[in-house]
């Protein structure tokens, strides 16, 4: 008599449960693995921003918190984020270099790192976001 019940239990939960996702694959596994926390192949920007902000103090050798160009192996990008010239990133200036580099890697534009986030569609033109009034 409880086994109709227990298959009823179990097809429920199946049917709860939804299809995996693809990886992703425009980042390698480990950053994927460290960013989707919840692994729902799925990397949103705050979790995206978050690993990034978690590499601070790990770069941060000196612990002054702030990232110098013996800390922050990327010239070009520390220079750009910069933003009060003083030649170093604060967690602040660092934290909004990876907040402006995330739409450079959800290539689609739909918000979200996924595996429809192709490489090969970097270079191509998205559709201009509607500005809001």
């Amino acid at each position: 008599l409880h086994y109709p019940l227990r298959r009823q239990r179990q097809m429920c939960i199946r049917d709860r449960t939804k299809p995996e996702l693809p990886p992703i694959t425009i980042l390698n596994a480990g950053m994927v693995r460290d960013m989707d926390q919840n692994t729902d192949r799925i990397i949103t920007e705050e979790e995206f921003v978050t690993y990034r902000a978690r590499q601070f103090p790990q770069q941060d050798k000196d612990q002054n918190q702030f990232l110098d160009a013996d800390e922050f192996p990327h010239p070009g990008a520390l220079q750009g984020a910069d933003k009060n010239g003083d030649g170093k990133l604060s967690p602040k200036e660092h934290l909004e270099l990876f907040r402006g580099q995330f739409p450079n890697v959800d290539v689609n534009g739909d918000g979200v790192i996924t595996a429809a986030d192709k490489k090969e569609n970097r270079n191509k033109k998205r559709p201009a976001k509607p500005k809001s009034p």
